[in-house]
């Protein structure tokens, strides 16, 4: 079963030679194309406190369409159910597939927020 898609994503995706190296400009970046497609974004937020100090651990979770292209480390640019534009880095990815495991429905990215 595949989730509501109503958000929008932006990746940022190298590009590559004919060799299959990346690209790069005259200042040794890579050279991105932007990609963009439709999403469902769920916000995690988690506070692990002790006696010294607090850490605040956010990442998001966006599933997209199996068709849609992801590169760990690539950068994004999504927005939220409630309407925020986040940017993030794409930390890993998972696939839910059906029992068979021949079809993938969905993709979901965790990004760091």
């Amino acid at each position: 079963m595949k989730p509501v898609m109503n958000q929008s994503i932006t990746i940022e995706i190298p590009t590559l030679d004919d060799k299959g190296r990346i690209k790069l400009n005259d200042y040794g970046q890579p050279l991105t194309k932007k990609v963009s497609g439709k999403c469902r974004v769920v916000e995690n937020g988690e506070v692990r406190r002790n006696e010294m100090l607090a850490i605040t651990d956010a990442s998001d979770e966006i599933d997209v369409l199996p068709n849609f292209p992801i590169v760990d480390g690539a950068k994004v640019t999504y927005t939220t159910i409630g309407g925020i534009t986040k940017n993030g880095t794409i930390k890993t990815h998972t696939e839910t597939t059906n029992l068979t495991a021949n079809k993938v429905y969905f993709r979901t990215l965790i990004v760091d927020a």
